[in-house]
């Protein structure tokens, strides 16, 4: 797998999946170490609280339980430029919008939502919108 990223300087955020360990959310024990057993348990257990680690678009209906209630969030904008002679003939704006930012603490457990940023290029434009969370106690 590469291409994770996109920043020209960082080398496009390449890398190769080696050994990759699949989990599905019950067997703690089969994990290696402590830390990681730790981090599962984050992500894979019922919590009241939830710490966005990646930025997150709610959906429509998730917009209303954020506003109702003892969230804590910061809004951050997200913007740039497509850079694909696939898109268009020259670096073009995209569409800019506003997630929540990592850091934030939910009472409940968000969805989000893949964004279309696309203008008027020759290609459909995405923006992951889907957060990673774990679950906290606060």
């Amino acid at each position: 797998m590469t291409g994770i990223g996109g920043k020209k300087n960082s080398g496009f955020g390449q890398f190769i999946s080696e050994d990759p360990m699949f989990f599905d959310g019950t067997d703690f024990d089969a994990i290696e170490s402590e830390s990681d057993a730790f981090i599962n348990r984050a992500l894979f257990t019922k919590s009241k609280k939830f710490l966005l680690l990646s930025s997150y678009s709610p959906k429509i209906e998730e917009i209303k339980k954020i506003k109702e209630s003892d969230n804590c969030y910061q809004l951050i904008k997200r913007s740039g430029f497509v850079n694909s002679s696939l898109y268009s003939e020259q670096a073009e704006k995209r569409k800019q919008v506003y997630m929540l930012s990592s850091g934030s603490v939910l009472n409940f457990k968000p969805e989000g939502k893949i964004l279309d940023l696309s203008l008027h290029g020759n290609h459909s434009i995405y923006r992951m919108g889907k957060p990673i969370v774990l679950g906290v106690k606060i």
